[in-house]
């Protein structure tokens, strides 16, 4: 019989779950959705039992999709920085603050303010700033004191499920990378980070490098998902980290974008390299013993379904109609620019107070345009960060698009002709879950190393060919993006 290994891709939105056998083919899949509740402005939270409760059911569907026996291993992607604080049997004390959560602004200057942006950054890869999981711990210490005590483990989403599969509280790297508790130079949780800021060490997890080998299944995890004893439970990574391994952006050159509610690029890196400009977050990969930077876009796929569930939801075929008339309208927008910081700054700019905008509005402007202007945008940025990684000496031969966004034609071919380097799309969309997976067959034995399964489980990317005139156009709007920024910089506020 053939080993199947299932992966839990724990979204924003979503959570899906899938077996693929050992040529990286889906043999059976099953999804859950749930919700992000906004309590307050500003807020972002989710109720872990929803995660739970969704990846039980999408698990049952697929181990009754696939042979008895046939899964050898379990692992998961995840979205990162939310933290959960649990008890000693990985019950939840309070809904998770996700990383879309921005109500932790005032502990990110304090992190800033205390620490230094220099120290902070030197570190753990990291600027201190609102979106990472030390503040998220300083608010609940802050306001939930009680539960801040009481508190057993403090564990992000993936940690949450896998602590259900195998009883342990463990943490992979790459997610501990998005804390800024933890050192990735060493590969450990920071003492002088976590005493300063009163966070003690006992309530963190277990760190373990991705791939290896958590635990098996508990017997009564099995019996409630339809899985067998003894399936072996992997750790697999955070979902960027886990997506460049499934473009096969292992190694110097090819560069992963995945393009989901944000955009990230993963760029490995056979040793910790600091960039001198402290504007690229860098991490530990889900590649065994590497690491990676990791520029970010804090939202993007998000940002056109938000444009298009409010300008488009008359249309009765909203998505369609958006995509048929971004694809009819001439590169540039005719003039209309934009700014994508609705939730503020990210790499290389880091300016939290930034803002959505749009620039040079006319008359003729219809709907349209705006959406343009907003497609324009996310391939800017993802411009802008390219530069900034090769500022840093590393080579870039190819950017591989990925993520649900990266299904969206106009979308590509816009990314395509804005950069000066050759784009491709992978033929899975689901990297992240494919790379997990890649994981969990190295964690049971089927690869010697994660070279051999990105060899064996990829499959052919598809190449997006520019259009020469619309990137010859795209030079300008890039030159115009960058001057919009720096001329709104002190409007802002915060940075100048």
């Amino acid at each position: 019989m053939n080993k199947l290994f299932l992966v839990i891709d724990l979204g924003t939105s979503s959570v899906k779950v899938v077996a693929y056998d050992n040529r990286g083919n889906a043999v059976a899949s099953a999804k859950g959705d749930y919700p992000v509740h906004h309590p307050q402005p500003d807020w972002a939270e989710q109720a872990p039992e929803d995660w739970w409760a969704r990846t039980s059911e999408a698990v049952r569907r697929v181990a009754a999709q696939v042979p008895p026996g046939s899964v050898a291993a379990v692992s998961a992607c995840s979205q990162r920085e939310g933290m959960v604080p649990v008890d000693e049997r990985c019950n939840a004390l309070l809904p998770c603050i996700i990383w879309l959560d921005m109500r932790t602004g005032a502990q990110g200057e304090r992190i800033e303010r205390e620490l230094g942006l220099e120290r902070g950054y030197g570190l753990t890869g990291l600027r201190p700033g609102p979106a990472w999981s030390l503040p998220k711990l300083m608010w609940i210490r802050e306001n939930e004191p009680k539960v801040f005590d009481a508190a057993y483990k403090f564990v992000q989403p993936g940690d949450f499920i896998l602590a259900r599969l195998s009883g342990r509280f463990v943490e992979d790297f790459s997610m501990a990378s998005r804390t800024m508790m933890f050192e990735p130079a060493k590969r450990c949780w920071c003492p002088e980070i976590l005493d300063h800021f009163g966070i003690p060490a006992g309530k963190m997890p277990q760190l373990i490098e991705s791939g290896s080998v958590i635990s098996e299944i508990r017997p009564e995890a099995a019996q409630e998902l339809g899985l067998d004893e003894g399936t072996l439970i992997v750790a697999g990574g955070g979902d960027q980290q886990c997506a460049g391994i499934g473009v096969g952006a292992v190694g110097e050159g090819k560069v992963g974008a995945g393009i989901g509610t944000g955009t990230a690029l993963v760029v490995d890196l056979k040793e910790p390299k600091i960039d001198p400009a402290m504007s690229i977050p860098l991490n530990c990969h889900a590649v065994p013993g590497h690491w990676e930077y990791e520029p970010c876009l804090w939202i993007s796929g998000g940002l056109l379904s938000w444009f298009c569930d409010e300008f488009y939801r008359d249309s009765g075929r909203g998505f369609e109609t958006m995509i048929a008339e971004v694809a009819g309208l001439p590169a540039g927008a005719d003039g209309l620019t934009a700014l994508p910081y609705f939730v503020g700054a990210g790499s290389p700019n880091w300016h939290p107070q930034a803002e959505g905008v749009f620039a040079g509005v006319r008359p003729g402007h219809k709907r349209g345009h705006f959406a343009r202007a907003l497609f324009e945008a996310i391939a800017m940025e993802i411009r802008l960060n390219l530069e900034a990684v090769q500022a840093n000496g590393v080579n870039v031969s190819q950017i591989v698009l990925s993520g649900g966004a990266s299904r969206n034609e106009p979308l590509c071919r816009i990314v395509a002709s804005a950069l000066p380097v050759p784009v491709a799309v992978t033929e899975n969309a689901d990297a992240a879950s494919l790379g997990a997976a890649m994981l969990a067959a190295l964690g049971a034995g089927e690869f010697d190393c994660i070279e051999d399964a990105v060899a064996a489980m990829r499959h052919p990317d598809r190449a997006i060919a520019p259009d020469p005139a619309a990137a010859k156009r795209y030079d300008k709007t890039y030159d115009r993006y960058r001057e919009l920024y720096r001329s709104l910089r002190g409007y802002f506020g915060g940075r100048t």
